[in-house]
């Protein structure tokens, strides 16, 4: 890379103000977010337990607006200091002047680059306030709940098989983190974490589609690809529906148009979750991740008529050849 790359090292929490119900803690930049999400968790601070073992740090954090299971960081972050390249000075970002959105916010749009984040501000509960709206995260808190009073207790097979019948279960913090780090580290949805591949977690992320594009959408999908598939994408519509639009998971996308099992050269889409970009060797090369990228984009868009976002930044590359991997044709998305 023909550049400079400076990492933040910077480290520290600090409560700046605290009450019987909340507390509001300053995180340097380079503090581990797992690291940070532990030790939340250790306190009894709730707000961000379902965003563990996302890798990174807390500088980047509100970049893309980190979300998990649920839980975003912009319902916590409270304020964002950084240096502003622009102006030359230390400056303080309110939580709607970071322009949070999904997987978004000023940091990765409108003014990317400008800012180099030092701080970040969040506000967590010190009141219980577990957010279980995942069907798979409630699941295995369950089958874990089980397994744990199976071995301390004898109870019957039929106690045990229908347990919502029997006891209505509270779940800790402690155990929410177990699960969530769990279902992230299983090598189901992504690879596991001593996996030789390389990968950069979830590579073409979901993208939220304006509710007056969902019709023409979902009669191209149906048209290109079928009946199941236009289905899927109008229980989108009724299941990931919110007041910016409806949310559409590129991994529903990429297998219906047939690509999960793309691969270029030693670059491959993950096979348990074909919205992950993995390198099978280390001599896997850059060209093919652009390939993979333009392959994807352009099939799923001629498909269905939606634009797949990549997530990751793809520095190294020159201006001619990211705009000829992301050209959708004649239109652009």
């Amino acid at each position: 890379f023909p550049g400079l790359v400076l990492k933040m090292e910077m480290s520290g929490v600090e409560i700046i103000d605290e009450s019987h119900d909340n507390v509001t803690v300053r995180v340097a930049a380079g503090v581990s977010w797992d690291a940070f999400v532990a030790d939340a968790v250790q306190r009894n601070w709730w707000g961000i337990e379902n965003m563990s073992l996302i890798p990174g740090t807390v500088g980047a954090a509100p970049v893309q607006n980190v979300s998990a299971y649920g839980q975003e960081c912009r319902r916590v972050i409270t304020r964002v200091e950084a240096y502003d390249t622009l102006q030359d000075r230390y400056c303080a970002l309110s939580n709607v002047q970071c322009d949070f959105g999904f997987r978004k916010s000023i940091f990765n749009t409108h003014a990317k680059g400008r800012y180099i984040i030092a701080h970040v501000h969040f506000r967590l509960s010190k009141k219980r306030k577990p957010c279980l709206s995942r069907k798979n995260v409630v699941r295995a808190l369950r089958q874990q709940r089980i397994k744990k009073i199976g071995s301390m207790t004898r109870y019957t097979k039929h106690a045990v098989c229908k347990p919502r019948l029997h006891f209505r279960w509270v779940y800790t913090q402690a155990e929410i983190r177990e699960v969530i780090v769990a279902l992230r580290s299983n090598g189901i949805l992504l690879p596991k974490p001593d996996d030789a591949c390389g990968s950069a977690g979830t590579f073409f992320r979901a993208i939220v589609v304006p509710h007056h594009d969902i019709g023409g959408i979902i009669m191209k999908t149906g048209k290109n690809l079928g009946f199941l598939a236009a289905i899927k994408i109008m229980a989108c519509r009724w299941t990931l529906s919110s007041s910016q639009g409806v949310k559409l998971p590129s991994r529903m996308l990429i297998d219906a148009c047939g690509l999960t099992h793309l691969a270029r050269g030693d670059i491959a889409l993950f096979p348990g979750n074909c919205a992950v970009v993995i390198s099978k060797t280390a001599s896997a090369r850059a060209a093919d991740i652009l390939d993979i990228v333009s392959n994807v984009r352009k099939t799923v868009f001629e498909k269905t008529g939606v634009a797949v976002p990549v997530e990751p930044s793809l520095i190294g590359f020159s201006d001619s050849e990211l705009a000829e991997s992301f050209n959708l044709g004649a239109t652009t998305g």
